[in-house]
């Protein structure tokens, strides 16, 4: 799917960006990859912090090979007032 999405005349010409924030292997076989990444497009600068997104990938040894069991990606977005003040901030 990602492959048709990266032909697609949208995507043409775009960069992922990412970071790795944190891995943890909580078994020799399984890591846990938490990365933060957006995607520019080829008419943008720069990276827009609006589209900003947090992953959470989970991988498992198999054979000698990696493979993803399991992802999840979140937009991160800014907390609201009421957030901030349940928080504290």
């Amino acid at each position: 799917m990602h492959t048709a999405l990266a032909n697609n005349w949208l995507f043409k010409g775009a960069e992922l960006f990412g970071e790795i924030k944190q891995i943890k292997f909580p078994a020799e076989n399984v890591a846990i990859v938490i990365a933060t990444g957006a995607i520019k497009f080829r008419w943008q600068k720069k990276v827009n912090k609006k589209r900003l997104s947090i992953n959470t990938n989970v991988f498992v040894k198999q054979n000698g090979d990696w493979k993803i069991a399991s992802f999840q990606n979140n937009r991160i977005k800014a907390s609201n007032f009421i957030q901030r003040l349940m928080m504290g901030k």
